[in-house]
């Protein structure tokens, strides 16, 4: 075979990949097609315009043909509320997801659950310039004290990291908590490393977090300046950790943010049906594909999942710190946001809420790239500052 042809193949074969994307990226409305059409038909028109060596119309054919596909992107979204960035993740992962489900039937990430994850390899991050790490022993885990030079070291987030109580701390986990030192005033931030199920089941993570608050009032840190925020299965063992707090007498914290907190290990909110197939990343093709429980609840062990300190949604929450709740409108765990926020409210507890149209889950934590998260950080900062 000549190399040109090979050439010729090969770029085809680029284009046909981005012409998926874009299929994907406008969720196979009928103008999609419409468009791939129109893009095909310039690759046949193509080979005529370059053998005519013309440099001028070459040019101006591939320019055309670069407006044409981000034309499409940005103009023909089939959410227009979503921005161009968000649209485009969502659309990749919920491809990922729902081809993933539709050939294996089983969720995405479902083979990694009931495995040990590995632990965290202290050195294998270094802070950026102008900001110092230590890890901390504490009874049974571990944790990680980020500070800023010429910070704010009065103050201190204590961040628990999520991952459906079987997934370790990881490296990308460092990238939150310089955000949310920023968003505190450069302020300290505790990362906590608890232990995890299968093989540490309840109350293991819940003592864990308990150690770790006991770790900030031994250093000195007042309750008034501790801010607590967790997010998915960290923002559940956030809201235990509160709810264990409150429970035997310990000094409660000023303010607390959760990010799409998973509270109900039972599952049996509505939205675990309603959000079925919107959910980019829990989410399956079909309703019913999807993998029931949609997260296996290793953590429990053999307590009950209604039991608070395992679903803090079925506890009580009167006396809880100042929150901000923040969830994504497409995601499974939306209902145990909302069911959380009706608690605060009824309760008269001082409660924010925030339901982002289109986002998915902790959306403004893994990924926060695109305009929305962007805002949701900026309020997180007026929450925690003001």
């Amino acid at each position: 075979m000549k190399k040109k042809n090979i050439v010729r193949i090969l770029l085809l074969a680029i284009l046909f990949a981005i012409l998926m994307f874009v299929n994907a990226v406008l969720q196979n409305a009928w103008y999609s097609y419409l468009i791939l059409a129109l893009c095909f038909a310039f690759t046949v028109y193509a080979p005529r315009i370059l053998r005519q060596k013309k440099r001028v119309l070459c040019v101006l054919s591939w320019v055309l043909f670069a407006v044409m596909l981000t034309s499409a992107l940005t103009v023909c979204r089939s959410d227009r509320q979503v921005s161009f960035v968000a649209n485009a993740y969502r659309s990749y992962k919920r491809m990922e997801s729902h081809v993933y489900n539709a050939v294996t039937g089983a969720g995405l990430g479902r083979n990694a659950e009931g495995k040990s994850s590995e632990s965290y390899d202290f050195s294998c991050w270094t802070p950026p310039k102008g900001y110092d790490q230590a890890e901390i022993y504490l009874p049974e885990a571990r944790g990680y004290l980020l500070k800023k030079e010429n910070g704010n070291h009065d103050k201190v987030v204590y961040y628990i990291h999520g991952g459906s109580y079987v997934v370790k701390y990881r490296r990308w986990y460092n990238d939150i908590t310089l955000r949310f030192s920023v968003a505190a005033g450069d302020s300290d931030v505790f990362a906590l490393d608890y232990r995890t199920a299968p093989e540490d089941v309840y109350p293991c993570a819940l003592l864990d977090a308990v150690d770790g608050y006991e770790y900030l009032l031994s250093q000195g840190y007042e309750p008034k300046n501790i801010i607590v925020a967790g997010d998915s299965a960290g923002g559940g063992l956030s809201t235990a950790l509160t709810m264990y707090l409150r429970d035997n007498g310990y000094p409660m914290f000023s303010k607390l943010v959760l990010s799409s907190p998973w509270l109900d290990l039972s599952q049996s909110g509505r939205s675990y049906t309603e959000n079925a197939t919107d959910d980019v990343l829990f989410g399956a093709f079909q309703e019913e594909m999807l993998p029931r429980p949609v997260r296996i609840p290793y953590y429990a062990g053999d307590g009950d999942l209604t039991d608070p300190y395992i679903s803090p949604v079925y506890g009580t929450f009167e006396d809880f710190p100042s929150t901000f709740i923040l969830a994504g409108s497409d995601e499974i765990f939306l209902s145990d946001s909302q069911t959380a926020y009706e608690k605060l409210s009824k309760s008269g507890c001082e409660v924010k809420y925030l339901e982002k149209h289109g986002m998915w889950h902790c959306y403004f934590v893994t990924f926060p790239w695109c305009r929305e998260s962007a805002e949701a950080w900026e309020l997180v900062q007026d929450f925690i500052l003001g």
